[in-house]
């Protein structure tokens, strides 16, 4: 379950929205004869009503527009709509089973999370993160992150992946700060819906941040 995550990412919206009834939610599974994650349904049940969530970085699409296509369930569109999000129908069953990205070019299915429950941990920050109207980046070496970050901003979940030079990690300060660290860029993204709470963590943090 991350709907404990879900709680925390939630407060930093400046547009709250109903949550999806899960009655809506295995309603679409019924009519598409397949079974969702259970990561995917807590995504769904904090955010599926929220289109400035679902649309703010990449498009994620809405329940009702979930399509069946080229063997997978498609449920969202990757950067600038370069490829799809979905999951294979054979791994439906799967407890934890693989983000795929569909590559129209190339007309084939690729790993893009080992784990969709990692994936709809780091999308829902991610996501939210983009669209709160002050953010800034700074590059900070991953063996440094820690140390740097100690004591400043809280984790917000504890699970960490197999390989973690292949993920992102999210943090937060109270109800102020918003934070995404992109591991294979070495940058972290950090977020407000008021530029004096950034200008403080960077204060903190001792670094120059970049305004995005």
């Amino acid at each position: 379950m991350l709907t404990n995550y879900f709680e925390i990412v939630e407060r930093f919206l400046r547009l709250k929205k109903d949550h999806l009834d899960r009655a809506e939610i295995e309603y679409r599974e019924n009519q598409l004869e397949v079974k969702f994650p259970e990561s995917m349904i807590d995504f769904y049940e904090f955010f599926g009503n929220n289109i400035e969530v679902l649309h703010a970085y990449y498009r994620i699409k809405k329940l009702e527009e979930f399509e069946i296509q080229n063997n997978g369930l498609i449920f969202g569109y990757g950067h600038q709509d370069e490829n799809t999000f979905g999951i294979l129908l054979n791994q439906m069953s799967f407890e934890r089973p693989q983000i795929q990205k569909y590559d129209f070019n190339m007309k084939n299915w690729y790993v893009e999370s080992s784990s969709c429950h990692r994936f709809f941990l780091n999308i829902a920050c991610w996501q939210v993160l983009n669209t709160m109207p002050c953010i800034a980046t700074v590059g900070i070496k991953e063996s440094k992150l820690d140390n740097i970050l100690d004591g400043k901003l809280s984790i917000i979940s504890k699970e960490r992946p197999l390989y973690k030079s292949y993920d992102v990690y999210s943090y937060y300060k109270e109800e102020s700060i918003l934070a995404c660290y992109i591991a294979p860029l070495q940058e972290l993204y950090v977020s407000s819906l008021d530029k004096i709470h950034l200008e403080n963590i960077e204060d903190e943090l001792k670094l120059e941040l970049d305004w995005v």
